[in-house]
């Protein structure tokens, strides 16, 4: 379950969840999830649901180990309403979101949490936003400030948060600065199918636009367009 867990983190902008929301607000996570926020199919799993301060939320899943743990859990017969549930002396138990983030730091081996899948999710989105804007230097400021904005509004819509939280606590703030400077992961993206869109890219196409990311936040761009 808690694998699972992870894998879902990693593929979508789940928040972990807390079990005080579900309970005095109605809004859920990841971990707090019902069955009957899910529709199960035979290639996809699509998550609907009330999210924190009242959004409604999707998430599409795509990912055939996922979904096979997720049609095994959805269809099981007694466990209660939670969908993230696991045996344990012949009843079923929920996982909290504690289980998780100690799952998520005993794999890593440093201090981490859900809450880094999200602001991972938030600087490749941005990332990949600005990269398709045309930044040749000759624009002035206040058009660039535009188009930053409006990368952090769509990044936001994705994370279902406002854009002033998504651009504080989330976007890797080098992303923004790297762009301000004229490197992006442009060049990066060109290696692409043209139709496939972020959220839709095959483990190779990931791991090429991540790899770019974590390039542009090290500098590494910078240092070989000034060379």
């Amino acid at each position: 379950m808690l694998a699972c867990s992870v894998r879902l983190l990693d593929a979508t902008t789940f928040r972990i969840g807390s079990d005080t929301y579900a309970r005095e607000n109605g809004s859920f996570g990841l971990t707090t999830i019902r069955r009957d926020h899910v529709t199960v199919g035979r290639s996809r799993a699509v998550f609907h649901y009330r999210g924190k301060g009242g959004l409604e939320r999707t998430h599409d899943v795509r990912d055939p180990d996922a979904i096979r743990v997720i049609r095994t859990l959805h269809h099981r017969e007694g466990g209660g309403p939670r969908l993230f549930v696991y045996g344990h002396g012949g009843r079923y138990v929920p996982i909290h979101a504690g289980d998780v983030n100690a799952y998520i730091r005993e794999g890593v081996g440093v201090e981490s949490s859900a809450k880094d899948f999200r602001t991972w999710h938030a600087t490749v989105l941005a990332a990949v936003g600005l990269a398709g804007i045309e930044h040749d230097g000759a624009r002035s400021s206040r058009a660039v400030d535009r188009d930053i904005a409006a990368v952090v509004r769509g990044v936001a819509s994705v994370l279902g948060n406002t854009p002033a939280v998504c651009r504080n606590s989330y976007i890797d703030p080098r992303v923004i600065d790297r762009f301000r400077d004229g490197s992006t992961i442009a060049d990066d993206l060109t290696t692409l199918p043209d139709d496939v869109a972020p959220g839709r890219w095959g483990e190779a196409a990931r791991q090429t636009v991540e790899a770019a990311v974590l390039a542009l936040l090290a500098g590494d761009r910078a240092r070989r367009r000034a060379a």
